[in-house]
């Protein structure tokens, strides 16, 4: 479970560093703006990525309420219409 786990984690991490990168190449005039206004290319970073971490923070709360509450009733009803809890062994 483990190691499924860490894999999602690092395909994850992957998704969102891809997805960065497009935004970054999408949003280069937005940045020229930016700097034209005298942000530092350091403020620009951090203000790309404090986004990405309270996107990132956001989705992980919403997941593991997801990942707790939704996902173990669909699995508990799943089990009892096959009949998986009263399968004798």
């Amino acid at each position: 479970m483990s190691v499924i786990a860490i894999l999602f984690i690092i395909v994850t991490f992957i998704i969102i560093f891809s997805v960065s990168r497009i935004n970054v190449r999408k949003q280069s005039g937005t940045y020229g703006i930016f700097k034209s206004i005298g942000m530092t290319p350091t403020n620009i970073r951090w203000s790309i990525t404090s986004v990405v971490l309270l996107l990132s923070a956001l989705g992980t709360m919403f997941g593991i309420f997801i990942g707790v509450k939704v996902i173990l009733v669909a699995l508990q009803s799943i089990i009892l219409e096959y009949g998986l809890l009263e399968f004798p062994l």
